[in-house]
């Protein structure tokens, strides 16, 4: 029987919604292909403080408190973006969280201006990086020395958070779709995500 892994979404004030409930729904698909007990995946939903946290457009999402990973193993962290504008959004406690969690995940991902998140805490250093096109300029004053990476995936549209997903689930899932579908997936969506 294979483990599953743990998917976690990191919520704050402000998240866009989209960018939680599209990867969300992504992963949970192959969670639905079978019982629960061979689900591939746990996905968690937490927050600093646990509870309900208020979204962009003002939906309400209800989070666990991050507290409750304590002595869990994450193998994919997801920073969705969100905030108010195309500045950065991340309070002090979330940067240093993730700043934390980064060395202790498999992979870590960002959806569109999660990028930012990212940048603020310093991971975006030599690494390749992508955001909404509003947001392209301040990601470069926060991180300007970004280049490329090996295991942070990252999204730039709303409706590019399936494709985002669909690599790490079919690669972990189906390590030949990697040797014969890899190379023109990245070529169509090349424009809207970047996942290696």
């Amino acid at each position: 029987m294979i483990k599953p892994r743990m998917i976690v979404f990191l919520l704050y004030e402000n998240v866009n919604v989209l960018d939680v409930t599209g990867p969300l729904e992504a992963f949970s698909q192959p969670c639905r292909m079978h019982d629960a007990a061979k689900a591939p995946y746990r996905i968690r939903v937490v927050s600093m403080a646990g509870g309900a946290v208020r979204t962009s457009s003002g939906l309400s999402l209800i989070s666990e408190p991050i507290s409750s990973l304590d002595g869990e193993a994450v193998d994919t962290l997801i920073i969705p973006g969100g905030g108010l504008s195309y500045q950065p959004f991340a309070s002090p406690s979330v940067v240093d969280w993730i700043a934390h969690m980064a060395p202790r995940v498999r992979r870590l991902c960002s959806v569109c201006t999660g990028a930012l998140a990212l940048a603020q805490a310093g991971l975006l250093v030599q690494r390749r990086a992508t955001t909404h096109w509003m947001a392209s300029d301040e990601l470069r004053r926060v991180e300007p020395r970004f280049v490329w990476s090996g295991t942070l995936f990252m999204s730039v549209m709303k409706t590019s958070g399936p494709p985002l997903v669909s690599q790490p689930v079919l690669t972990w899932r189906w390590p030949w779709w990697r040797r014969t579908w890899g190379t023109a997936w990245r070529c169509r969506w090349r424009a809207a995500w970047l996942f290696f």
